[in-house]
């Protein structure tokens, strides 16, 4: 360090102990401070002189090796004061024991399930598509089979009745075999009302006084009282009349529309279906006619409902209940056929009591 201000101060170490001469310019008021080991040592250089000469400072060349040496030790005897460590202590690792080889390779063993895991999708879809498509032509083979039937030709009569026989079991002869569910649509009628009771006993009593003066009478119920009925018409104005000839042998009346609803008729063939579509439109004309023929004005023609009876055949009818109603209507125009030809009162009566049993009869279903 002292060689490097002596470099600043332009000193130069003169050789075999010679004084040192140091030259420093001058300068104005110029300080120059050297720290030496923490001492701050000035120094003032030497204005020149107005010649423009320059002093020669001359120093003793031993008293500056002196101080140099002292510098020089007290760098050599400089020691860097470093903290002390102390050893580490050595770490203790416990490995415990596993209970399972899961939980040493816990994504091994998740990859592992995954991967058998992996092909199930697969499986189950190509699995589920077998058996649609097995399902479906197993339906279309059955459903060629089913229709595939023999068919029964006009050259062999014999063979077509007894496949017919075959399938009617118990039925009656000449029955068609077929049969379905079956409907009795609604009806509506125009009544003679004589009155209304809460038990069919004594409606039943009333009635069998009734008949024994020659009056039509039948029993209907309707919300759950008993209606007594002894006459019906094609309009209301037509029963009012008829229940006025009814005023006349002393017994009380009351006419009014009355409306019965369908009813479920069982099992029946295509026949009886026919006939129970038919049933509600043949008792609207014959009861016309019937009123007509009781009040002794001219009846309007049956002739094409009596055609339709007939063509019917209701001897061959399985369903006790419809052939039931079919005996009334046939009877009721066979009734009216007899008046137009005689004109006996007895007839008109017969037709009246026909149609009344006719609704009685319906709701026996």
């Amino acid at each position: 360090m002292l060689f490097f201000f002596a470099a600043v101060l332009g000193w130069k170490k003169p050789a075999g102990g010679r004084k040192e001469e140091l030259f420093v310019d001058k300068r104005k008021n110029n300080t120059i401070t050297i720290k030496m080991n923490g001492e701050a040592h000035t120094y003032q250089p030497v204005q020149d002189k107005p010649g423009g000469e320059k002093e020669i400072v001359k120093e003793d060349s031993g008293s500056m090796e002196e101080q140099a040496a002292g510098l020089e030790a007290e760098e050599e005897h400089f020691e860097w004061i470093l903290p002390e460590q102390e050893p580490a202590e050595p770490e203790e690792f416990i490995i415990n024991e596993a209970v399972n080889t899961a939980a040493i390779y816990p994504k091994q063993t998740q990859s592992l399930s995954k991967k058998k895991k992996g092909p199930i999708k697969p499986i189950f879809f190509t699995v589920a598509f077998a058996v649609l498509i097995g399902l479906t032509f197993g339906a279309v083979m059955l459903k060629l089979v089913l229709t595939d039937k023999p068919v029964v030709t006009s050259a062999d009569p014999q063979l077509g009745e007894k496949a017919a026989g075959e399938s009617s079991g118990k039925e009656k002869p000449g029955k068609t075999a077929v049969a379905a569910a079956a409907k009795l649509p609604p009806v509506t009628a125009f009544v003679v009302q004589e009155g209304v009771y809460s038990t069919k006993e004594a409606a039943a009593q009333v009635k069998t006084g009734l008949e024994a003066k020659d009056v039509p009478a039948a029993i209907l119920e309707m919300d759950g009282k008993y209606m007594l009925l002894i006459g019906l018409a094609g309009t209301l104005e037509e029963a009012k009349e008829i229940g006025a000839s009814m005023k006349a042998k002393g017994i009380d009346f009351y006419a009014k529309e009355i409306g019965l609803a369908e009813r479920k008729a069982g099992k029946a063939t295509a026949s009886e279906k026919d006939f129970l579509a038919k049933a509600p439109e043949i008792y609207d004309v014959l009861s016309a006619a019937a009123a007509a023929a009781y009040s002794g004005k001219n009846a309007p023609s049956i002739e094409k409902e009596a055609g339709f009876l007939k063509e019917m055949d209701g001897a061959k009818f399985a369903n006790d209940k419809i052939a039931a109603l079919y005996n009334e209507l046939e009877k009721a125009a066979g009734s009216l056929a007899a008046f137009e030809k005689n004109g006996a009162s007895k007839d008109s009566l017969s037709a009246q009591q026909h149609l009344l049993n006719f609704l009685e009869q319906s709701q026996s279903f």
